[in-house]
């Protein structure tokens, strides 16, 4: 299935708002249904949780929303009042993404405390068994496809909407367990499974927004990059010596970088600066980074 969509939607991988906009549209089409049935199975059987996992998928669904628009608004170019372009909103996606995560878990902690103090009788429905099943399935799928796209384009948006899709699976499949269980032992365990499920939630969120606010706040690049730049440049007939290399993220796709390299003094300048010339243009061709370098005669 994920391999049928992106041959009929995608293009290629350089595509990021079309790979953006599937996943977004994906989405909303899967959670808003998710949403329609477990909300009236859980209205006719009294469950709390299913209510509550319903309210979570609608959340998932204005997370996708919110991806779209992000990566409408991180495909702009460059102007005047943002030099480097707009794709860390694809960051920002991610982090507000996140945040409605923690949100439903916070929520969830509370309706789960609810049901633990006042238990309410779950009517037993066999139909509530089959949704909470067919969800399970549909959101370890949702997982994989955000996933998989998440790789492609190295979107921190998309992966946070795979590891919510991966809670949303947990979080279902608990509740699929306290319904069996209970209806065997005859004592609701909905409230104290809802609970740890909860915790758990809000554990994944906070870590995504750690990796979602560590970029905008302007993390290391990757050591294999780094030695990767420095090889190439060291390569280069002339240059006598690489030093100050600094990399800035502005977006998952979007590299400035800097770098002092040394050479020959007795060398004219002209064609030291030939040199940094190629280095440069071959650094954006090689590894997408926009290189920036520094003549050091010595």
């Amino acid at each position: 299935m994920t391999n049928l969509l992106l041959k009929l939607f995608t293009k290629n991988t350089s595509d990021r708002i079309g790979y953006g906009l599937l996943g977004g549209i994906v989405g909303i089409v899967c959670n808003v249904l998710l949403f329609a049935f477990k909300l009236g199975i859980g209205l006719i059987s009294s469950s709390i949780s299913i209510i509550a996992d319903s309210i979570n998928n609608l959340a998932d669904a204005l997370s996708s929303v919110i991806t779209i628009i992000g990566f409408k608004l991180s495909s702009k170019p460059a102007d005047d009042e943002h030099p480097f372009g707009h794709a860390r909103i694809e960051n920002i996606a991610g982090l507000i993404i996140s945040i409605f995560i923690i949100f439903i878990g916070s929520q969830l902690v509370l309706s789960s405390i609810g049901k633990i103090i006042t238990p309410v009788d779950f009517v037993y429905n066999k139909y509530a068994i089959l949704i909470l099943i067919i969800s399970i399935f549909v959101k370890l799928w949702l997982y994989l496809f955000n996933r998989k796209l998440s790789y492609i384009i190295q979107s921190p948006a998309l992966k946070a909407t795979a590891k919510d899709s991966l809670n949303d699976a947990i979080v279902t499949t608990g509740i699929l367990i306290s319904i069996v269980v209970s209806d065997k032992i005859n004592f609701n365990l909905d409230g104290y499974i809802s609970f740890i499920v909860a915790l758990f939630i809000i554990y994944v969120g906070t870590t995504l927004v750690k990796e979602t606010v560590s970029p905008l706040l302007g993390e290391a690049p990757p050591d294999e990059l780094v030695r990767q730049l420095e090889t190439k440049i060291s390569s280069y007939d002339g240059v006598l010596g690489v030093h100050k290399l600094t990399i800035h993220t502005y977006g998952p796709t979007n590299l400035f970088a800097s770098v002092h390299i040394e050479v020959d003094a007795n060398v004219d300048i002209v064609t030291s600066h030939k040199l940094a010339d190629r280095i440069e243009k071959a650094c954006l061709i090689d590894f997408d980074v926009n290189l920036v370098i520094h003549l050091d005669p010595i």
